[in-house]
């Protein structure tokens, strides 16, 4: 099953049991970001855009717009340098990361754009791996962050640590 099957899968899961749900997509890629866009516009989803090259002045829109509880289903398909931070999003519920992010700090950074104060709903975060992929070896890389066996310092990854991502 493709990352986007998942998705569209796990959407209307959710959709089916809160006909009215609101989601946060994140990517890191521009072909993903437009291609989640297409296939949420075509399943009949309310979406907003956070990229760059977007106006300030539509982005702060489409975060209002997001954040209104209207009875309809919406996703805000965001990247992640653009979306990370500096904006709040409770309205959601569901977070997804599309692809598991180098530095893991990033994903508690994108995650935290919607479990933030004022938020008064479990929120559920879910990552998109692939196995035997790139995608497995950035997660075997947070486990090892996770255990202290190695660590991100200044933004950057040690020589061994890189090594071990470039095999993929």
């Amino acid at each position: 099953m493709t990352k986007m099957m998942a998705l569209k899968k796990d959407l209307e899961e959710l959709r089916a049991k809160e006909p009215h749900m609101h989601a946060v997509v994140f990517t890191q890629h521009v072909a993903a970001h437009a291609a989640v866009v297409l296939m949420l516009k075509q399943m009949g989803i309310v979406t907003y855009e956070l990229r760059s090259g977007v106006a300030a002045k539509h982005r702060h829109n489409a975060i209002k717009a997001f954040q209104a509880q209207e009875k309809q289903a919406k996703v805000m398909v965001s990247t992640l340098r653009v979306g990370n931070c500096g904006i709040t999003l409770t309205a959601a519920t569901r977070v997804i990361l599309m692809e598991p992010f180098i530095d893991p700090a990033h994903e508690l950074q994108a995650a935290g754009r919607i479990h933030r104060l004022g938020q008064s709903k479990e929120v559920l975060v879910k990552r998109f791996c692939f196995r035997n992929s790139f995608d497995e070896a950035v997660c075997d890389l947070h486990k090892k962050i996770k255990s202290g066996k190695t660590s991100v310092q200044n933004g950057a990854l040690p020589a061994d640590a890189v090594r071990a991502l470039t095999r993929m």
